[in-house]
């Protein structure tokens, strides 16, 4: 009986601790495309410094989307990296919210994709590769 319930603490505790990332409070808006499809917005405390890479997580606000299936995506999140120096993106994790209320969670493989010049993701790898913490 004791172990059931250190197992099932151990397993709650780490269930917050997955969602309690996406529901992070500071949340900066940093992009929007040109045809206002995506707003884009970084949650500043999560920021991480390695090097020239920089850990985040990040929430895509979507403005008449549609995934391969022709789904009305609603909003997305992904827990990304960038590397400042190849100017590349990956995720790690991401959380799609479909306009119905349904959710899909995706772990990710950490392969790099080079930001394209104007885009979205190019200026939300600027923002995070500048970003200094305060204090």
């Amino acid at each position: 009986m004791e172990k059931q319930y250190l197992i099932i603490c151990t397993w709650l505790i780490a269930l917050f601790m997955m969602v309690s990332a996406v529901r992070a409070e500071n949340w900066v808006n940093v992009a929007k495309a040109k045809d206002n499809s995506v707003i884009a917005y970084v949650d500043e405390d999560s920021i991480t410094v390695d090097g020239n890479k920089r850990k985040f997580w990040m929430y895509h606000d979507f403005k008449g989307a549609q995934s391969a299936d022709g789904k009305p995506i609603d909003k997305a999140y992904g827990h990304s990296i960038v590397d400042c120096e190849a100017k590349t993106i990956g995720y790690m994790e991401t959380i799609i919210e479909w306009a119905d209320g349904s959710k899909k969670r995706n772990k990710e493989k950490l392969q790099g994709e080079p930001v394209k010049s104007g885009s979205v993701d190019a200026a939300i790898l600027n923002y995070v590769c500048e970003y200094k913490k305060q204090g």
